[in-house]
């Protein structure tokens, strides 16, 4: 490990250090950027079923329980990427294979604990989020085919966050967009009836969205138990939980876990205050929510970059090269954005078109998707600065900001609208957008007055 007193008290990035963020950086926001294509393709075949304003409610309905629980371990499976950068940076490669180990396990036995109860339970689930009367039907049954998937699918999310904590993104982007690929296959076949199968609909939409998680998986297993990578896993070696593995994982892990259950706990209460609207305005409403996934991925992948950079710099003992280069990669991210919402603001109509033949849908959806342009710079701020800060141990602003804002805008402030029936499509958007800015405000003010990441001259 270098020895403190010799570093310098600034530090400047360098060519070397752009290539490193292109390197981690662009396998990740391909593959965001294209997963969440083939998801918004979901949504676009069930728009042109019949009864298409109902599957897609159903099937949104549906998500939002599901989203709830894989967000708990995906935010617990983020403690090991930060544990796995630090130990990169440090050269322990005996603590990198036993992290990913015992993370691999722990998922592993959680997920469990979690499906099937979720199973037996999904018609009580989806009504609780605001699946009801002819909606519940078609929610329980997607619910039901996609929970089945749910250990395979969280077993793959911590796989790719061991890996990114090596600096490995490309073998994620590899298998995601595989199994991305089958899914819109499958879809195409499922849900419309091709090929000599039967017309599944929303069923058949869930059963495409489960096997092309299982293809997700079986090459993610492969790589990590036959390629000679730090994060391998060899069966012969100790699964045993120690205070160096899970321990360190657990400690950003828990709070971050934490948070999702406060964030996606308060948008299930959101779910059902925006149930109270139509059918076509809860459509509308879910198309946006669909395209407003879209503008997360520059941002998302921007933060991997951030959380490893800021994980490795942390374990070689710089700091300031960590503030640094966490700053390099939200200067990108700003630009990024730019480009998205001026797209968005642009071409929000034509691409609100795309969901659904329904002229009322698409006029509704393309209207309110203003705010969901406007408020990217925020969504970009949060999860770039919420990425190094969690990597240096402050978890704590980003539980606070989340806490603050989904609580705030979308169920207070939505409530009140609810209530006073001032709830449209476009104020409950706002809603979403005021929430977003809240977040990325509160980590911005966070991570400039952070002493983690400051040299110890400073």
């Amino acid at each position: 490990m270098t020895n403190p007193v010799s570093l310098p008290r600034t530090y400047t990035v360098t060519p070397a250090d752009k290539r490193q963020f292109w390197y981690i950086m662009l396998p990740a926001f391909i593959e965001g950027i294209i997963m969440q294509l083939f998801g918004m393709i979901d949504t676009l075949m069930l728009g042109n079923t019949a009864d298409s304003a109902v599957n897609i409610a159903s099937v949104s309905l549906a998500n939002t329980p599901h989203m709830f629980m894989s967000g708990i371990l995906s935010a617990f499976s983020i403690g090991a990427t930060t544990a796995i950068a630090f130990y990169t940076g440090q050269g322990r490669q005996d603590k990198i294979a036993a992290t990913t180990r015992q993370t691999i396990l722990t998922v592993l036995l959680v997920s469990l604990l979690i499906a099937v109860p979720a199973f037996i339970f999904a018609p009580q689930i989806v009504a609780f989020a605001g699946a009801e009367g002819e909606l519940q039907p078609g929610a329980t049954l997607y619910f039901r085919i996609i929970i089945a998937a749910y250990p395979i699918e969280i077993l793959t999310v911590a796989a790719t966050a061991c890996m990114r904590g090596i600096g490995v993104t490309k073998i994620a982007m590899i298998y995601n967009i595989t199994a991305g690929a089958f899914n819109v296959l499958g879809n195409y076949v499922l849900i419309y009836g091709k090929f000599g199968f039967p017309e599944m609909g929303v069923a058949g939409a869930a059963l495409s969205t489960s096997l092309s998680k299982c293809i997700s998986f079986a090459i993610a297993a492969w790589y990590m138990l036959t390629q000679d990578s730090p994060v391998r896993i060899r069966l012969t070696e100790s699964f045993r939980f120690t205070r160096d593995g899970i321990g360190r994982v657990a400690n950003v892990g828990i709070t971050t876990a934490l948070e999702q259950v406060l964030l996606q706990g308060g948008n299930v209460i959101a779910c059902k205050i925006v149930a109270v609207m139509d059918t076509a305005s809860i459509a509308a409403f879910n198309i946006c929510s669909s395209i407003n996934g879209l503008s997360w991925r520059p941002g998302s992948a921007c933060q991997v970059a951030s959380t490893t950079f800021t994980g490795v710099d942390l374990g070689e003992g710089r700091p300031e090269k960590a503030r640094a280069r966490s700053l390099m990669v939200f200067r990108y991210g700003m630009i990024f954005c730019a480009v998205l919402s001026v797209f968005l603001l642009l071409f929000r109509y034509p691409v609100a078109g795309l969901f659904t033949p329904e002229e009322e849908i698409r006029r509704l959806a393309g209207h309110a998707l203003f705010f969901d342009a406007v408020s990217i710079a925020g969504i970009t701020a949060h999860v770039i600065f919420s990425g190094s800060l969690r990597a240096s141990g402050d978890q704590k602003y980003s539980l606070i900001a989340s806490m603050i804002s989904i609580w705030t805008a979308r169920v207070v402030i939505a409530g009140i609208l609810a209530m006073t029936g001032m709830l449209t499509v476009d104020t409950a958007r706002l809603c979403v957008a005021i929430d977003q800015t809240i977040r990325g405000s509160i980590m911005s003010a966070r991570f400039f007055k952070s002493d983690r990441l400051k040299a110890r001259s400073e």
